[in-house]
């Protein structure tokens, strides 16, 4: 799944409604509240990361979200390792 389609938000969304995207996601799958989900929450956050950062650090793949094997990437690009 891409990141946009994680945080609801449209290709081409400002970094506000990105931002706000992300809060109420965040607040909602927190793994510290009541029907929290630890894995949601996660791929939320990498989601978050990848499209808000201007330069990041590393290049993540867009379909496993970086998580590689531990996702069942059969990713051509990553080839199972979440970086590209």
């Amino acid at each position: 799944m891409k990141a946009h389609d994680i945080l609801g938000v449209r290709h081409g969304a400002s970094a506000a409604e990105i931002k706000q995207a992300y809060k109420l996601l965040a607040r909602r799958w927190h793994p510290d509240r009541e029907g929290g989900d630890a894995e949601k929450f996660v791929e939320v956050s990498k989601a978050y990361a990848m499209l808000y950062t201007q330069k990041p650090s590393r290049k993540v793949c867009d379909y496993c979200m970086g998580l590689g094997e531990s996702a069942n990437c059969r990713c051509p690009k990553c080839k199972g390792k979440g970086v590209v």
